[in-house]
């Protein structure tokens, strides 16, 4: 199995030319001033970081300054608001190099080397034992790697218990998947991510008052037909094992799950019953992921 673990080291330095103009479009957006560009070049030299991480460390500016100014210097598109929350690290321009990042990208290619003699669409659960390991963080940071390669990427919300990608992506879920299964669907479920044109999400929905009996339902089978003839990948968010058997019953649909464990959350003994549990209704395990972010 594939071990990513996410421990921060030491940032690379980027070259004096680039930091230089990443300084001057920082000073032509208004966000920072000339006479400041040497203070930063002071820090950045002692701390060995980027112009815009030493700008961002002397309270100057933000993240969000940085990316615009990235995106400006580069012709890239201004990144889309949801790309500055603190759960999605892959979005922006200044990722590149990041270690988290680059850690995702990685799982994204091993993932890829595994998948490609394999024409069908992948569908992909990404399943943990305990509450906090960073499920819907790996999820949503995936589901945006594959999109980034202009795969058409599905990244659905099955935690119909404690659902975060609504909030990640800033997505309307007054319908998703459990509007979508009861019989209530509009057909606006399934919603296009601003900045991603081939990235959709399906969120969870309203909350379910017996969500294993709607994720067992007869009407998930349609649903899930429905997305694999559009997309080619898809990543699906899941309960924690520790909620009941929701994970085990979403692993029998997708038939592969990549497993997310944490330093200090869920014990040896808890995992390899949650990996008991998907081999016995025939999922495999893709990889494995140490989240210590």
């Amino acid at each position: 199995m594939n071990r990513m673990d996410f421990q921060i080291d030491e940032l690379p330095t980027s070259d004096d030319a680039s930091d230089k103009r990443i300084g001057m479009q920082l000073v032509q957006l208004g966000r920072l001033l000339k006479s400041d560009i040497p203070a930063v070049e002071a820090v950045q030299r002692k701390k060995r970081l980027r112009f815009g991480e030493a700008a961002v460390k002397l309270g100057l500016v933000n993240r969000q300054d940085v990316d615009d100014a990235l995106a400006r210097q580069y012709d890239f598109p201004a990144p889309p608001a949801w790309a500055h929350g603190a759960e999605v690290v892959i979005a922006t321009p200044s990722s590149v190099g990041q270690p988290v990042a680059e850690s995702i990208r990685t799982l994204r290619a091993q993932l890829a080397l595994q998948w490609m003699s394999q024409p069908q669409v992948q569908f992909l659960a990404v399943v943990s034992a305990a509450r906090g390991e960073g499920r819907s963080f790996i999820a949503a940071n995936l589901a945006v790697a594959f999109a980034q390669l202009h795969e058409r990427t599905l990244l659905i919300d099955m935690d119909l218990r404690n659902a975060r990608q609504h909030k990640i992506f800033h997505v309307d879920n007054r319908h998703g998947l459990s509007t979508l299964v009861s019989g209530r669907g509009t057909g606006t479920e399934i919603q296009r991510v601003v900045g991603y044109d081939s990235l959709g999400v399906l969120p969870s929905g309203p909350r379910a008052p017996h969500p294993q009996e709607l994720l067992t339902s007869r009407s998930m089978s349609p649903v899930l037909e429905h997305v694999r003839q559009r997309y080619d990948v898809v990543i699906v968010d899941t309960p924690a094992f520790a909620c009941g058997a929701d994970a085990q019953i979403v692993s029998a649909q997708t038939r592969q799950v990549l497993l997310v464990s944490a330093p200090g959350g869920a014990t040896r003994d808890e995992t390899e019953r949650l990996v008991g549990a998907c081999r016995q209704v025939g999922a495999s395990v893709a990889g494995a992921v140490v989240n210590s972010r």
